[in-house]
């Protein structure tokens, strides 16, 4: 009978030890998953913040993915890097022409806001909002893509 209970007794942390090692397996894989999506989003972020800042170097940014991704040839490359390039300075124009407005827009916005505000949260405000527009709207054109052909 003591040899029952006694093989019961190391079943049951046999057990215990498997349920801890699985439960500890698994909070690993789960800690893995979720850093690694945070990881991408800040990568993707950081990318997509940074063409919106330097716009003119979204073609050379593309076109070597599209030929790998496309496994374009040297013929097919030059085609398509002349069509990406030449679109791209339309683009360009397009958001020059609409960029003050955006500009004016946010400004709009901003004065509007802080109307609505105490002095102390006027400040702290003044300086979300200039984080905003740092970070998220599009920089300005460096210049008059309708000069460049």
């Amino acid at each position: 009978m003591t040899d029952a209970i006694e093989s019961t007794s190391a079943l049951r942390k046999t057990d215990h030890k498997r349920g801890l090692r699985l439960l500890i397996m698994c909070l690993i894989f789960l800690s893995g998953l979720i850093v690694g999506a945070v990881s991408a989003r800040i990568v993707t972020r950081s990318q997509m913040i940074a063409m919106l800042k330097n716009p003119e170097k979204v073609p050379d940014r593309i076109l070597p993915r599209l030929k790998s991704s496309l496994n374009l040839t040297e013929q097919q490359y030059e085609a398509i890097s002349i069509v990406v390039r030449e679109h791209h300075r339309e683009m360009e124009k397009l958001r020059a022409q609409s960029y003050p407005g955006l500009l004016a827009e946010f400004q709009d916005m901003k004065n509007e806001v802080e109307q609505h505000l105490s002095p102390e949260q006027q400040k702290t405000w003044k300086s979300l909002a200039l984080m905003v527009e740092d970070s998220y709207l599009p920089s300005p054109p460096k210049n008059d893509p309708s000069a460049e052909k």
